[in-house]
């Protein structure tokens, strides 16, 4: 049982990082060193801003996980709802909070003017989307508690390595690292509403039998 969870909850925690691995290498090949830079000032950026919604993550398996072994469906997809609108609450305020003290920010990690404004490119766009990256690991973290693994690992594939890279690189091509952050924001958003439909409408919310 426990590996059974364990090794796909692994793997989805795994896939993050690679994902961010192979976007900073597709940035790096087609861009220059103070794009390179502000991506990655981007990402140190993005650990912070979503460390409420983590931090929601690591709650939600606990009464999912309670509910879904009682069979209460209807308890577990509220939960799901509700950790939702927490994303989306929390996205907001995260969305202004960095549009608004974007220079200040950016400023901190960098006093290269040219990074400094290619960095607050993402504070204009990417957040905008980050609640819906919070819907997919949310989903992620109450599927492992339900003993279903497997959706949580799915929704994370689609995110980090088919959208996020995709999406990134085409980005690229098109706009720049502009280009790259509105890939991303992209990734977030359509990866976000798959978890989202496929949670309430499809999966199965009963927690999973041995």
């Amino acid at each position: 049982m426990i590996g059974r969870v364990g090794i796909p909850a692994a793997g989805t925690r795994v896939i993050v990082p690679i994902g961010a691995t192979l976007a900073v290498a597709i940035i790096a090949r087609f861009l220059t060193t103070e794009d390179v830079a502000a991506f990655t000032i981007a990402g140190r950026i993005e650990i912070l801003s979503i460390a409420v919604l983590y931090a929601l993550s690591g709650c939600i398996g606990a009464i999912v996980g309670q509910n879904g072994g009682a069979g209460l469906s209807d308890r577990v997809r509220s939960t799901f709802k509700y950790c939702y609108i927490g994303c989306c609450i929390w996205g907001l305020c995260i969305t202004f909070f960095l549009a608004i003290f974007a220079t200040q920010i950016a400023g901190v990690f960098s006093l290269d003017p040219t990074v400094i404004s290619k960095t607050k490119l993402y504070f204009y766009i990417v957040p905008l989307s980050i609640f819906a990256y919070g819907i997919v690991f949310v989903s992620s973290s109450g599927f492992n508690a339900l003993g279903r693994p497997f959706y949580g690992l799915i929704y994370t594939i689609i995110r980090s390595l088919i959208f996020y890279v995709g999406f990134l690189y085409v980005g690229i091509q098109y706009d720049g690292l502009r280009g790259a952050f509105i890939g991303l924001a992209a990734a977030n958003i359509l990866s976000g509403l798959i978890a989202f439909a496929w949670t309430m409408y499809r999966a199965p919310l009963k927690a999973r039998k041995n």
